[in-house]
């Protein structure tokens, strides 16, 4: 076993200690290439298409410009709308766009969308956006998009959205066979690194953005349900008593670098449940997860060694087809309290070097933040495995009890904790205060480990297994 280097900070349950200090977020885009060069080509040029909302909301009243392949309905006044329907079928149609900071509030709200949009980060094709500086609420509401690139609702620059009691379905379209993957403004599916599928983001957040979500359905047939882009490092987005479903590829959701994502007493059902990318939080309070590959993926790409993505994650019912918690070159802060996890991997948290391009890299020699877990008040049953070569990840138990191997990580246990080996394992047990928690194997399983506090030597642990230290 190589030795394992000690990180220069621990995590406490209390916070995060020993941070770097954070770093100003990096302008939105590609950063430039070594000569200054664009990192990624422009995109090819497309068909001019224009913006069309078939009603615009704004300081200067109600706008209504219907094409001839929709039809609208519904009453428009200043300050509310009620019992709208737009029905649509050509590509790239907006449905109502709503500007100026005004306050606008829309309820019996029904919009069926058909074809392609064309850009999502602009909103081009999006049954609802608020754009500006607006508050808008949406309540009693079916919105339902079939299309590439076509959400049922957006929210950018500092705009304020509240949905309650809606259904949002993106139903995704076609694409061709051969159609290639590129990022920004414009791209048609998710990043190829991202290693998932699908064509649409049922919602989308950008900017300075704050959107909430009330007891509502968001189903989204792949790629994404709640999405952030663009962020500019003061985005929030809440989902409450909602119901969130992937049928095929994608995540429920994302908190990309400068957002932060709080889904509570949700029910989850998914093949990720959330993507954390560059300096973001996400937390996850109270749900009920079935994840069919992990509850939540931390990387960085394109970005700087001193982002830290930071995941909570307390209460709930949490079923993983793979491991819980993946982390892909990335420090993350992990604080996981009285949760009910449940892999099918057997792995609870594993750590692996980002197979991606564009991953961000640590220069040789060069000290990162790391990976820092806290496990609080939970029996747990899982493996940890850190397979990271740029950085340390240290897991401390407080009030918990877990069965599993671990693989390359450092381990501290407090006074009322116990890890049980149940497979021959790596480690290295580090002190935790004054008490320290219990360390035991099965018979025939070996713990090999360096430790700060236990003397070297073979030790007999309580359930017939090896504790080797040295």
């Amino acid at each position: 076993m190589g030795k394992i280097e000690i990180p220069y900070g621990l995590p406490d349950a209390g916070g995060v200690q020993n941070r770097p200090e954070k770093l100003e977020l990096p302008p939105f885009g590609a950063p430039p290439g070594p000569d200054g060069e664009a990192a990624f080509p422009p995109p090819p040029p497309g068909p001019d298409v224009p913006f069309l909302p078939a009603v615009t909301i704004g300081k200067d009243g109600v706008v209504e410009k219907p094409v001839e392949e929709a039809s609208l309905s519904g009453s428009f006044s200043e300050g509310e709308a009620k019992d709208v329907s737009i029905q649509c079928s050509r590509p790239g149609i907006n449905g109502i766009y709503i500007k100026d900071g005004i306050h606008y509030e829309m309820e019996n709200v029904e919009i069926r969308f058909q074809g392609d949009g064309f850009n999502d980060f602009d909103g081009n094709g999006a049954g609802i956006e608020a754009a500006g500086n607006t508050d808008v609420v949406l309540e009693d509401a079916m919105v339902e998009t079939t299309g590439v690139i076509r959400p049922c609702t957006v929210a950018r620059d500092y705009a304020t959205l509240t949905v309650r009691n809606a259904v949002l379905v993106g139903n995704g379209g076609t694409l061709k066979p051969d159609e290639p993957r590129r990022p920004g403004p414009g791209m048609r599916q998710p990043p190829e690194g991202l290693g998932i599928g699908g064509n649409c983001r049922t919602h989308l957040s950008m900017g300075n953005s704050h959107a909430y979500f009330y007891d509502s359905k968001i189903i989204a047939d792949g790629w994404a349900a709640l999405s952030t882009d663009a962020c500019k490092g003061d985005l929030y987005l809440e989902a409450n008593n909602c119901e969130v479903i992937v049928r095929h590829s994608g995540y429920a959701t994302y908190s990309d670098n400068g957002a932060y994502v709080v889904l509570n007493s949700c029910k989850m059902d998914t093949e990720i449940g959330a993507i954390l990318a560059g300096e973001c939080m996400a937390e996850i309070n109270h749900c009920k997860v079935e994840a069919r590959d992990c509850l939540a993926m931390v990387h960085s790409v394109m970005g700087n060694t001193s982002e830290v993505g930071q995941l909570s994650v307390t209460g709930g019912n949490i079923h993983t087809g793979k491991e819980c918690i993946r982390v892909k070159s990335q420090n993350a802060y992990l604080d996981l309290r009285s949760a009910a996890l449940q892999s099918d991997s057997g792995v609870l948290l594993h750590s692996i070097v980002n197979p991606d391009a564009f991953a961000t890299k640590v220069k040789e020699g060069e000290k990162v933040y790391g990976i820092k877990a806290v496990l609080s008040d939970m029996d747990l049953s899982g493996d940890l495995v850190h397979e990271d070569t740029d950085r340390t990840m240290t897991v401390c138990l407080k009030h918990t009890s877990l069965t599993g191997g671990v693989q390359g990580a450092i381990l501290c246990l407090d006074g009322a904790s116990i890890w049980t080996a149940d497979k021959e394992s790596q480690v290295f047990l580090k002190k935790d205060g004054e008490e320290q928690g219990q360390v035991d194997a099965l018979e025939g399983v070996v713990i090999h480990a360096q430790s700060d506090y236990l003397p070297e030597g073979e030790t007999i642990l309580p359930s017939g297994g090896k504790l080797a230290v040295g």
